[in-house]
């Protein structure tokens, strides 16, 4: 796995404005100096945590759509939903008013939460 992948886009917490985003995988990244678990949807694991190659190749792509549609966005918006899991802020992430969840859901490189983990292989 390569380094994180490090981007600015304006995104809405507490206020609106220019933050560093460092991206970790799929459904956790860094907004400034808050970590975020995006809610709503799992994406595969990488490194060690994946389960065969196929998990791996998959949870690179999520992280570079991530990456894409964080990059693109006019706006992120982080709406924290009040819980924490793994010293993670959960929160559901919109870019540009449309849900990551949906979107990554939608294109094959996620798959909605629940409490089993998805298969990838």
């Amino acid at each position: 796995m390569s380094a994180h992948i490090v981007l600015t886009a304006i995104v809405c917490l507490a206020t609106c404005g220019p933050a560093k985003i460092r991206i970790w995988d799929g459904d956790t990244a860094w907004f400034g100096d808050t970590k975020i678990r995006m809610v709503g949807y799992d994406t595969p694991e990488f490194g060690e945590r994946a389960r065969c190659p196929a998990e791996a190749r998959l949870a690179e792509a999520a992280r570079r759509r991530l990456a894409e549609l964080l990059a693109a966005a006019a706006e992120v918006q982080i709406i924290p939903t009040g819980g924490r899991s793994y010293d993670r802020t959960l929160a559901r992430v919109l870019v540009d008013g449309r849900d990551l969840a949906t979107i990554l859901v939608n294109e094959g490189l996620a798959s909605i939460r629940t409490a089993t983990r998805a298969t990838w292989c």
